[in-house]
C-alpha cells in the first residue's frame, strides 16, 4: 500500500515539475515585462506580438531608423518616442484598425517636418491620433 502512494506522489511531482518546465520555456508575451536590449528591440518585439527578435534583425534596424529620425525632431528622450508611439498603436488597436506599430510609427515621423522646431513626441501624437 505504501508503495502505491509513493508511485502517485512520484507521477503527481513529474507531472507538476513538468508543467513548470513547459510554461517557463514558452516565448514571452508581448503583454508581459521582458528584458529588451534598446527602445527599438522592445518595439520590433510589440510588433511581432511577443515573438522573439533578435536584436540585430532589420526589424529593429527599421525601428531604430525612425527613432532617430524623430529624435531630431522631438525634444523628448528614444524612450518617451517608443512610449508614444506603442501607446499611440494600442489606442488605434484598442479601436479595432488593422495598422501595426510600424505604420503608426513611420505615420508620426513623416508628420512632422524635419524643418519645424523641436516639438514634444506626446502633443504631436495626441494631435495626430
Amino acid at each position: 500500500m505504501k508503495s502505491k502512494h509513493w508511485l502517485l506522489l512520484s507521477i503527481a511531482i513529474s507531472i507538476v515539475s513538468s508543467a513548470y518546465v513547459f510554461f517557463s520555456l514558452r516565448l514571452p508575451d508581448a503583454s508581459k515585462e521582458i528584458a529588451y536590449y534598446s527602445p527599438e528591440h522592445k518595439m520590433a518585439v510589440l510588433h511581432t506580438e511577443g515573438r522573439y527578435v533578435p536584436a540585430r534583425d532589420p526589424l529593429v534596424q527599421q525601428f531604430a531608423g525612425l527613432l532617430d529620425s524623430l529624435g531630431r525632431k522631438c525634444v523628448n528622450t528614444r524612450e518617451e518616442i517608443a512610449d508614444e508611439c506603442i501607446a499611440a498603436y494600442r489606442r488605434e488597436k484598442e479601436k479595432g484598425k488593422l495598422t501595426t506599430l510600424l505604420e503608426i510609427t513611420r505615420f508620426v515621423d513623416d508628420s512632422i517636418s524635419s524643418r519645424q522646431s523641436l516639438s514634444d513626441i506626446k502633443e504631436l501624437v495626441a494631435k495626430l491620433m
